[in-house]
């Protein structure tokens, strides 16, 4: 155990991240968290799993009824709101050249974004 953690200290000192990564998920999956104590409504921790169970209840059961009314929140008063000032700027669409650029920019090993398409997908078709 003690030759795996020198094998990932040397390989972050060599900014080897992806084989950093993987060695460091390989010892981490094994660690399972688990949430043992809780705080009563008078602020007192308690690790008694059975008190734990009831506060949790109690907890969510508040939540759901609506004790705590939680301000409405559409996605009306989330999006920004944009003045007439921004009718007046020019949106150029990118020119093939200008994607061709940015594709060629992208770093190949990283999770997808919000479209779940990873960047060797973009680059495969030439």
């Amino acid at each position: 155990m003690e030759d795996l953690y020198k094998d990932i200290e040397h390989l972050k000192t060599q900014k080897e991240a992806r084989k950093f990564y993987q060695l460091v998920s390989n010892v981490r999956v094994d660690f399972n968290p688990r949430a043992t104590t809780c705080r009563k409504k008078n602020g007192d921790l308690t690790r008694d799993p059975d008190e734990v169970l009831v506060r949790w209840r109690e907890h969510f059961v508040e939540l759901l009824a609506g004790k705590d009314k939680v301000e409405d929140l559409t996605t009306h008063n989330m999006l920004p709101t944009m003045s007439s000032d921004s009718e007046d700027l020019e949106l150029n669409t990118p020119t093939m050249h200008e994607i061709e650029i940015a594709l060629k920019k992208l770093n190949n090993n990283r999770s997808a974004g919000p479209d779940t398409i990873k960047a060797e997908l973009f680059k495969t078709n030439k």
